[in-house]
């Protein structure tokens, strides 16, 4: 419905939107729509064995997708293939989906995009992604194991980074070699596009986890640069810390920031569940109390002079930081890295509320597993 107060035209406006909503009046499909669903109908012709997607032991047969009976006359059933149609309206925005299709600047971005909203409303067994590829896995496993120098206990690992390009050695798992490292997550090259760190940059590493990320952004960043290390989980601190000490010629680069980002200074309700840690409204025996600050307050108070490069994976923060950094972006526009896979909407809300702060955006899209999470919107005006 639409909804507005004033008088005149305005009034005809909310009368038509209450008349459409009212009697269900059919909205023309877009061109884009129609191609959107078409794709959607192609996806109930697969099914896909579990062989052919669970191909790496690190992720399981879990994924982030909407269960779907499908019935086995799908691809003929009209009234199946309407509410299906239907039940994908609701769990996504078409238009919101079109406007961040024609805001992705090519053509594999615009791919893989659809294919993965897809694939979370569909599941493994009618939507296939990229790196569900045993060759791909195999490929980052023989990776890993050539930085590996020591088990540290059943989830750490010790690696030596300079076979990966990084002049550093740090603590962490192995899932994260072989997404950052081997795949190159929270950095973005192809043909003759580039959105990562330079020299000098100052970056913000949101959910540094165990600062591995946050030790390669130093490396790369070279003694006029500094990373600020965003943490909140207590045992996770702990782990950076040990890697800060590991070494010591990136030490005076990171900053570690003991505290959540949001859109605002306050206190939040932190619960800690591991990696998956986040802010939530109401405490309970698994939270602590922490602060959560601003990008924008961090600038305006001139603790951080200067924004060159933006990672944010914050289990489902990333909309409200980037809303307490309107300010700084709009001032600095830095490159950025972005995780979209925690909350549906922000497959479009985050595209479209950055191009309305800086329209000189071009953004880019690529995804890093072969189940629902690690979707990274990188953003850049060059």
């Amino acid at each position: 419905m639409i909804f507005f107060k004033k008088s005149g035209n305005h009034k005809i406006i909310e009368l038509f939107g209450f008349i459409r909503l009212k009697f269900k009046i059919k909205e023309k499909e877009t061109t884009f729509a129609k191609k959107l669903q078409t794709e959607l109908y192609k996806c109930l012709n697969n099914n896909f064995k579990q062989e052919e997607y669970y191909t790496n032991p690190y992720y399981g047969n879990k994924y982030n997708a909407v269960s779907c009976n499908v019935p086995k006359d799908a691809v003929k059933n009209k009234q199946f293939k309407s509410k299906l149609w239907n039940d994908f309206k609701h769990f996504y925005n078409i238009e919101d989906i079109e406007k961040v299709y024609e805001l992705l600047n090519n053509s594999d971005s615009k791919k893989i995009y659809i294919k993965v909203l897809l694939y979370r409303f569909l599941g493994p067994e009618r939507v296939k992604l990229p790196l569900s590829d045993i060759n791909c896995w195999q490929g980052c496993e023989q990776f890993e194991k050539s930085l590996f120098t020591k088990k540290i206990d059943n989830v750490f690992s010790e690696y030596s980074l300079q076979n990966a390009g990084f002049n550093c050695t740090c603590l962490t798992s192995p899932i994260w070699v072989m997404e950052n490292l081997f795949l190159h997550q929270y950095l973005y090259k192809k043909n003759d596009v580039s959105i990562m760190p330079s020299k000098g940059d100052y970056i913000i590493d949101g959910g540094a986890c165990y600062a591995d990320n946050s030790l390669c952004f130093a490396d790369i960043v070279g003694d006029n640069g500094k990373v600020f290390c965003f943490e909140a989980f207590p045992d996770n601190l702990k782990v950076i810390a040990s890697n800060i000490e590991k070494n010591p010629n990136l030490k005076n680069r990171i900053i570690v920031k003991n505290s959540a980002l949001g859109n605002t200074v306050k206190k939040c309700n932190f619960l800690l569940a591991g990696g998956a840690s986040y802010c939530q409204k109401e405490s309970s025996e698994n939270t602590i109390e922490i602060d959560c600050v601003s990008i924008d307050d961090l600038v305006n108070s001139g603790e951080i002079k200067k924004i060159d490069f933006i990672k944010l994976d914050i289990e489902g923060a990333e909309y409200d930081t980037l809303l307490g950094a309107e300010n700084a972006i709009k001032k600095f526009k830095p490159k950025m890295a972005i995780s979209l896979y925690h909350n549906n909407m922000d497959y479009t809300r985050i595209p479209i509320y950055l191009n309305s702060i800086v329209p000189e955006y071009k953004f880019y899209f690529e995804h890093y597993t072969p189940v629902g999470w690690e979707s990274i919107l990188y953003a850049a005006t060059k």
